[in-house]
C-alpha cells in the first residue's frame, strides 16, 4: 500500500511539474475554428426556476427536551426546531413569486 501511495504521489509531481498545457483541436485547426466562430449561440426558452437546499427538516414529535439533543443544537447551527416554521415561509414566498420550476435539493 505503501509503494502504491509513493507511486502515485511521484506521478502527480512530475505531471505538476510539466510545462506543456493541453491543447484542443479547436486552438490549432483553422477551419474548425472558423467553423465555431460561424454558428450563432443558442437560444434558450425564458424559464423562471426557485431552488430549495439542503432543507433539515425536523419533526419536533421525535422531541426537543433532552439532553443529548440539547447538546447537539449547541454544536450545530442549524435550526432544526425552526425547520418546519422556516420551510413553510419559503415554500408561501416561492408560491407568491410563481415560479415555472420548483427545484428542491439535499432533501
Amino acid at each position: 500500500m505503501q509503494k502504491l501511495l509513493l507511486i502515485l504521489c511521484v506521478n502527480i509531481i512530475f505531471c505538476a511539474c510539466s510545462s506543456t498545457l493541453p491543447t484542443f483541436s479547436y486552438e490549432s485547426d483553422s477551419t474548425l475554428k472558423s467553423s465555431i466562430e460561424e454558428k450563432a449561440a443558442p437560444t434558450y426558452p425564458q424559464a423562471y426556476f426557485a431552488v430549495l437546499s439542503d432543507t433539515h427538516i425536523y419533526d419536533t414529535n421525535l422531541g426537543i427536551d433532552g439532553e443529548a439533543f440539547k447538546e447537539y443544537l449547541n454544536n450545530d447551527r442549524k435550526m432544526l426546531v425552526q425547520s418546519v416554521e422556516i420551510l413553510e415561509s419559503a415554500l408561501s414566498d416561492i408560491a407568491s413569486k410563481k415560479p415555472q420550476f420548483v427545484l428542491i435539493q439535499g432533501i
